[in-house]
């Protein structure tokens, strides 16, 4: 992290990603050096309210000001992603009014808004997201965008940790009532659990789990593991879950113009940190359709940094991608 700007010349820029599970917040000034970063908890207000977005915004703002001795006279642009933005006009407007009363001038947009920005760094393409939730957004290159998936959880969400989380609670009943051969995921959950009796499972998923959406995603990590030790029923679950995730892709190609070769996709989510056994099908269902799989460039966060900058001045960018570029191991 850079700190030495020259604050009163040349200001700064304030970009939010708000996340299902945390929000980054992050404070750049307009040569690309970032100079402050915080965290805080999720801004979806399906899960907390919007007074408590509004209360967390309102820290992390302060938090980042206050680290480089800094107040928001200072700030030049804002940009700010939020799940679930621009899917309730009734919300919509109770955010904006809620968020006018932090920063004067700022862009919101839909925290996939802000994915897509940061991870192709504002070119053309398709980014690919799987981590609580699912969702595609592209641009094309003349410029206009569409978005596929984030239907939520209970009827949406195909391909995400949460998906894969339900898809493996359910294979562990499979396995245990051999409808399916046991395997590592057997195991994995009854050691997890301390289950003496298997259907011990039922109490603590719908007491400890279900009721929690982010709980529920955590479950996912006992998922990988499985696929980690060979569990080849968890293995074709990542299978499907590829096949979930390029639908996503298809719909978004469907509405938007791209060339017939060399489109990026770029992925990004948590769901991917589970690597080849996701990757690899994948990457062999997209590249047969012609696209480029790749890991995404920057962060969402540095996403709404470059929103905030392109929507203030779109000249200052090549000069704010330079110093970011020099920047990237410590993002």
């Amino acid at each position: 992290m850079n700190t030495q700007f020259n604050l009163s010349k040349k200001g700064l820029v304030l970009g939010i990603d708000g996340g299902g599970s945390k929000t980054a917040c992050v404070l750049m000034d307009l040569e690309g050096h970032i100079v402050a970063k915080r965290e805080g908890i999720s801004t979806d207000y399906r899960q907390h309210g919007i007074n408590a977005v509004q209360t967390t915004i309102h820290q992390l703002r302060d938090e980042c000001l206050a680290d480089v001795g800094a107040d928001i006279s200072a700030l030049r642009a804002v940009c700010i992603g939020i799940p679930n933005y621009g899917e309730n006009a009734q919300m919509d407007d109770m955010l904006r009014t809620s968020i006018s009363s932090i920063f004067p001038r700022f862009v919101l947009v839909n925290d996939v808004h802000v994915g897509w920005a940061g991870s192709l760094a504002l070119k053309s393409g398709i980014n690919l997201v799987s981590g609580t939730g699912s969702i595609a957004f592209g641009v094309d290159t003349n410029g206009k965008s569409a978005r596929s998936g984030g239907w939520s959880e209970r009827i949406g969400d195909e391909g995400s940790s949460y998906w894969l989380a339900i898809r493996g609670m359910q294979l562990f009943t499979k396995q245990s009532d051999y409808r399916v051969s046991r395997g590592p995921l057997y195991n994995i959950i009854k050691e997890k659990f301390a289950l003496k009796d298997d259907f011990e499972f039922i109490a603590k998923v719908e007491n400890d789990y279900l009721p929690y959406r982010n709980k529920v995603a955590s479950f996912h990590y006992l998922v990988a593991e499985a696929a980690r030790q060979g569990d080849d029923e968890v293995i074709r679950l990542y299978d499907e879950a590829a096949e979930e995730l390029t639908g996503l892709v298809r719909s978004i190609l469907s509405q938007l113009r791209f060339p017939e070769e060399g489109t990026i996709v770029s992925y990004s989510g948590g769901t991917f940190r589970v690597g080849d056994v996701l990757l690899n099908p994948l990457k062999r269902r997209l590249e047969a359709m012609g696209l480029q799989l790749q890991p995404q460039i920057y962060p969402p966060v540095v996403g709404a940094l470059l929103l905030a900058v392109r929507n203030l001045e779109p000249s200052f960018l090549d000069n704010v991608l330079k110093g970011l570029a020099k920047e990237r191991h410590a993002l």
